[in-house]
């Protein structure tokens, strides 16, 4: 949050009370942080609706970019080169398909993506009044995500067929106050002893070896929770056993969310 709010020179808890009502109106905290992670990654703006947060399927929220978004992406990039459009119609002038076709500046040969008119069809009131826009705007995000490799963000109309999964595999349940997640993770760790001498793994052991294999240390983790509040009393800790079971818990079920966050505080040490 401190870093999209350098990005627009605001008070980061005013900006993420703004969030709450706006754009990314009814995120818990981990979906907010996954949201703000999404939209720093990629610099795009929640305010002009460039990404913004929709009801997953199944319950939950998820990122999705708006052409306007796409189009900022493609257009920033210092290899586009340019975009056109291949459109076929049937005999009424009713389309079928549209081809969108980029090129980059580093490539010899453009990337070409066909979107069905067939298979992209919604019945709602943008699909039955500008169809061929739409179907434009579907080439667009197809071509684009192809010849620039945009990752883990999609569109309105993905958003609505697709699971709760945010990207890099952050999943937000729609009750996130379950164990399932870290207790399935917890029965698959690798046994290394006899089972006579087993010993239960506990959430802090796991978010210890999901912090240190991802290259951080103690010291790292308890200098990125003291500064984002998301561990009860964290300058005070002085070992992984301190940290609450329900926090461990929480962090390790947006791990990737969490690492991503503290490796820009590992960063910000190191300059």
């Amino acid at each position: 949050m401190g870093v999209m709010a350098q990005r627009f020179n605001v008070d980061p808890n005013k900006l993420l009370e703004t969030l709450k009502v706006t754009a990314f109106k009814g995120a818990s905290n981990e979906e907010m942080m996954a949201l703000v992670i999404v939209s720093n990654q990629y610099g795009l703006n929640p305010f002009t609706r460039e990404i913004y947060a929709f009801p997953a399927k199944g319950g939950g929220i998820q990122p999705v970019v708006s052409v306007d978004g796409w189009l900022r992406l493609m257009n920033e990039h210092p290899q586009f080169d340019g975009i056109e459009f291949i459109e076929e119609m049937d005999g009424d002038g009713s389309p079928l398909s549209c081809t969108g076709v980029i090129h980059r500046k580093d490539r010899s040969r453009p990337t070409k993506v066909t979107e069905w008119f067939s298979e992209c069809y919604r019945k709602t009131e943008p699909w039955d009044t500008r169809p061929r826009r739409m179907l434009r705007h579907k080439a667009t995000i197809q071509a684009a995500r192809t010849a620039f490799g945009f990752a883990g963000i999609s569109d309105e109309e993905e958003a609505r067929e697709i699971p709760s999964v945010l990207p890099n595999q952050i999943t937000i349940e729609a009750t996130p106050s379950n164990d399932e997640v870290v207790e399935s993770e917890m029965a698959l760790a690798p046994v290394k002893e006899p089972a006579a001498q087993l010993k239960p793994i506990t959430a802090q052991a796991m978010l210890a070896g999901v912090v240190e294999t991802a290259g951080h240390t103690f010291e790292t983790f308890k200098q990125w929770a003291s500064e984002m509040g998301v561990v009860t009393n964290a300058e005070k800790l002085t070992s992984w056993d301190e940290v609450a079971t329900d926090e461990a818990k929480r962090l390790i079920r947006a791990k990737t969310g969490m690492i991503n966050a503290m490796n820009q505080v590992k960063g910000k040490a190191t300059t």
